[in-house]
């Protein structure tokens, strides 16, 4: 199967895990990220496809939050649990040489230390990381995607869609016309790229 794993705590990176998740999936197509929330369908078993996608994946994203080593209910960090879904995805991908990229969430979240992890999860810290900042993280997920997508794993698995060369004119193409800008196009605004869809045929 290979592609994209995100591994995430909820109560830490659930919307930054959403944002991630929506630019990898523009780019790679649904079926080559995993996110747990959008991918598991509804009655399934989750543990099992879960460990597929995992064990398939060419990539893991550790989405790391300014709270993912704080202290628990139980006084202890969460991932010092061995049965923590969090760190039981890492420590596995790690175990198998899969790649795993931490993604820092926010200004100053500190990547996590060797000697504030539990076993197995060591390592780490030895992995190339990436930050999404807080005020405008938009280019950051951005420039993640573009570094994922330059991996040739990686390229391989982009919609074809993204592979086809733009055609010269928006009537080649058969998109809506806004202006001077065409709908499913990149537009850059302040610095900012955006991307316009457009849904249906209606008015």
């Amino acid at each position: 199967m290979g592609g994209i794993f995100i591994n995430y705590r909820t109560a830490d990176a659930a919307l930054g895990a959403v944002l991630v998740d929506e630019r990898l999936v523009a780019r790679f197509g649904p079926e080559a990220v995993f996110r747990d929330q959008r991918s598991i369908p509804v009655a399934t078993r989750f543990d099992t496809l879960l460990w597929r996608r995992l064990r398939s994946a060419d990539v893991v994203l550790a989405l790391i939050g300014p709270h993912w080593l704080e202290p628990g209910d139980s006084g202890a960090p969460a991932l010092h649990d061995p049965q923590d879904f969090v760190r039981r995805e890492l420590a596995e991908a790690l175990r198998l040489g899969i790649d795993v990229c931490p993604v820092l969430l926010g200004d100053d979240t500190p990547l996590p230390r060797a000697d504030e992890l539990p076993r197995g999860l060591k390592s780490l810290p030895r992995h190339q990381y990436a930050r999404v900042r807080t005020r405008d993280p938009g280019p950051d997920v951005d420039q993640l995607v573009r570094r994922l997508a330059d991996r040739p794993d990686l390229a391989a698995l982009s919609p074809p869609a993204a592979r086809q060369p733009r055609p010269r004119s928006a009537e080649a193409a058969g998109v809506t016309v806004y202006g001077s800008v065409h709908a499913g196009e990149d537009v850059v605004f302040g610095g900012k790229t955006e991307h316009h869809y457009h849904h249906g045929t209606g008015a």
